[in-house]
């Protein structure tokens, strides 16, 4: 079987892994703020359940809340009638739901989720880049300067990941083996190709 390496220098091989290390860093720190913050979430959903709440339709509302609401709804209403065609909801359980829909609920409560959705689509579009004057609100309105206060905080989050990164003591990479390239840490650029260990045949 032919060397596929044959041809590739130690060095060029030693260029690409320090061009991959700061990206592969940047991953490995990404996924512990994940999980970090994935333990916390379910430290939540816990205390939720076990105060009653169904902790799966938050779930469900924290996922579905930057979609369009009238596609919620349609979905909802499409499932629900769905369910009812095979016999999987009874007319009796398909009218309580129904009467649950038009249900009025809190009006405060209601509006001040409606507030943090509009604050979500403009961090959103400010994160992405997308331009301020992409604002769907009213200029004005409670809305429109709830959406344009969202924008400006998903813009600032842009630039805090452009600012230089400062190094400290917490999280310094361990000591190379002997014989061994260090994946934590990058080789000295002026260290000569032919030094690094050769692959065995």
């Amino acid at each position: 079987m032919a060397n596929l390496s044959a041809n590739v220098t130690n060095k060029t091989i030693a260029d690409f892994y320090r061009e991959c290390l700061p990206h592969h860093r940047e991953l490995q720190a990404a996924q512990d703020v994940v999980r970090s913050i994935t333990g916390r979430l379910r430290a939540v959903y816990k205390r939720a359940k076990e105060a009653g709440v169904n902790e799966k339709a938050i779930a469900r509302l924290l996922k579905e809340r930057l979609q369009d609401p009238d596609e919620v709804t349609k979905e909802l209403h499409d499932y629900v009638r769905a369910r009812a065609l095979i016999g999987a909801m009874p007319t009796e359980q398909m009218e309580m739901f129904v009467d649950l829909l038009r249900t009025e609920s809190d009006e405060e409560t209601a509006e001040s989720l409606t507030r943090e959705r509009v604050w979500d689509d403009g961090y959103f579009e400010g994160n992405q880049g997308h331009n301020r004057d992409t604002n769907p609100h009213v200029a004005g309105s409670d809305h429109f300067d709830t959406w344009d206060r969202g924008w400006i905080a998903g813009q600032e989050k842009i630039v805090a990941g452009m600012a230089p990164k400062t190094k400290g003591k917490r999280g310094r990479p361990p000591k190379p083996r002997a014989g061994k390239l260090d994946p934590a840490s990058e080789m000295p650029a002026e260290q000569p190709a032919e030094e690094l260990p050769a692959a065995a045949e």
